[in-house]
Protein backbone atom coordinates (compact mmCIF):
# COMPACT_ATOMS: atom_id res chain seq x y z
CA UNK A 1 0.00 0.00 0.00
CA UNK A 2 1.27 3.43 -0.87
CA UNK A 3 2.32 5.67 2.14
CA UNK A 4 2.82 9.31 2.17
CA UNK A 5 5.15 11.63 3.52
CA UNK A 6 5.37 15.22 4.46
CA UNK A 7 8.98 16.62 4.77
CA UNK A 8 8.77 20.44 4.95
CA UNK A 9 6.11 21.81 2.09
CA UNK A 10 7.04 18.47 0.23
CA UNK A 11 4.50 15.38 -0.10
CA UNK A 12 6.74 12.25 -1.17
CA UNK A 13 4.67 8.80 -2.16
CA UNK A 14 6.40 5.64 -0.73
CA UNK A 15 5.70 2.74 -3.07
CA UNK A 16 6.54 -0.09 -1.25
CA UNK A 17 8.80 -2.88 -3.93
CA UNK A 18 10.37 -6.45 -3.82
CA UNK A 19 13.44 -4.14 -3.84
CA UNK A 20 12.83 -1.70 -1.01
CA UNK A 21 10.49 0.86 -1.88
CA UNK A 22 10.70 3.84 -3.93
CA UNK A 23 9.94 7.59 -2.68
CA UNK A 24 8.55 9.78 -5.16
CA UNK A 25 7.69 13.63 -4.78
CA UNK A 26 3.99 14.47 -6.03
CA UNK A 27 5.11 17.44 -7.09
CA UNK A 28 7.90 16.04 -9.40
CA UNK A 29 4.63 13.97 -11.28
CA UNK A 30 4.44 13.74 -15.32
CA UNK A 31 2.39 11.29 -15.71
CA UNK A 32 1.48 7.79 -14.85
CA UNK A 33 1.11 5.20 -17.52
CA UNK A 34 0.99 1.41 -17.88
CA UNK A 35 4.08 -0.22 -17.89
CA UNK A 36 2.53 -3.33 -21.08
CA UNK A 37 6.10 -5.15 -21.27
CA UNK A 38 6.42 -5.78 -17.10
CA UNK A 39 3.20 -5.01 -15.94
CA UNK A 40 2.78 -2.22 -12.83
CA UNK A 41 2.86 1.79 -13.98
CA UNK A 42 5.97 3.94 -15.24
CA UNK A 43 6.03 7.23 -13.39
CA UNK A 44 7.55 10.14 -15.71
CA UNK A 45 9.10 12.99 -13.26
CA UNK A 46 9.51 16.53 -14.46
CA UNK A 47 12.81 16.88 -16.01
CA UNK A 48 13.80 13.32 -15.95
CA UNK A 49 14.18 11.56 -19.45
CA UNK A 50 13.18 8.14 -17.68
CA UNK A 51 11.02 6.48 -15.80
CA UNK A 52 10.26 4.86 -12.31
CA UNK A 53 8.59 1.91 -12.56
CA UNK A 54 6.23 0.60 -10.13
CA UNK A 55 4.33 -2.31 -9.82
CA UNK A 56 0.69 -1.04 -8.76
CA UNK A 57 -1.29 -0.54 -11.51
CA UNK A 58 -2.00 3.42 -12.85
CA UNK A 59 -5.59 3.49 -11.84
CA UNK A 60 -4.73 1.73 -8.45
CA UNK A 61 -2.20 5.46 -8.35
CA UNK A 62 -4.42 7.39 -9.77
CA UNK A 63 -6.96 6.53 -7.56
CA UNK A 64 -4.85 7.14 -4.04
CA UNK A 65 -3.50 10.43 -5.56
CA UNK A 66 -7.05 11.45 -5.78
CA UNK A 67 -9.10 10.88 -3.17
CA UNK A 68 -6.08 11.34 -0.51
CA UNK A 69 -3.14 13.74 -1.51
CA UNK A 70 -5.47 16.17 -3.55
CA UNK A 71 -8.43 16.48 -1.55
CA UNK A 72 -6.24 17.38 1.36
CA UNK A 73 -7.10 14.16 3.43
CA UNK A 74 -3.68 14.05 4.91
Amino acid sequence: MIERIKIGNNWLLYFPEEDGGKFISVNNIASIVPNYSKGGSMIFLNCVDKAVAITMEPEEIAEYLNTRVAKGNR
